[in-house]
């Protein structure tokens, strides 16, 4: 591009262009006696000028978790994990077509401990009864049925 081109591309008169070309503030060369501007060359100076946000050079870093944090996120995490176990429990309850669910089906998915705690919180609130019954093989089952 020459002078002309750039100063009409950038909107600013030729003789600022030719001063920054001089002082290396835009990105120039010259061929003979005047001065020549590669389009590509320009397009990236310009994203260098540019205010306001622009992406940062480093990627953003998270600063590292303090025990206290790590123990909130896993209190938080385990809270969350105890309130789906109540939800599907409370789910299966409603379902009219079945009267006995075998507690064993919930551990799977949300471990021993969660679902023990669930399911006595609920038969504390007189929602379910608790039982162990022979399953199919013949082995003791618990089984939990919703209170009528």
């Amino acid at each position: 591009m020459s002078l002309p081109d750039v100063a009409r591309y950038l909107g600013m008169k030729e003789r600022t262009i030719y001063d920054w070309a001089q002082s290396g503030k835009i990105p120039a060369f010259k061929l003979g006696a005047t001065w020549r501007f590669r389009q590509s060359e320009i397009d990236a100076w310009l994203e260098t000028q540019r205010t306001g946000s622009r992406p940062p050079l480093v990627p953003p870093t998270e600063p590292p978790v303090t025990s206290w944090q790590a123990r909130q996120q896993k209190e938080r995490a385990h809270s969350a994990l105890m309130e789906a176990c109540r939800e599907e429990i409370e789910g299966a309850i409603r379902d009219q077509t079945r009267t006995v669910f075998v507690i064993d089906q919930f551990v799977d998915r949300f471990g021993d401990d969660v679902v023990r705690y669930v399911v006595e919180q609920l038969r504390s609130e007189r929602r379910i009864t608790v039982s162990e019954e022979r399953g199919m093989d013949g082995e003791k089952v618990k089984v939990m049925r919703r209170r009528n």
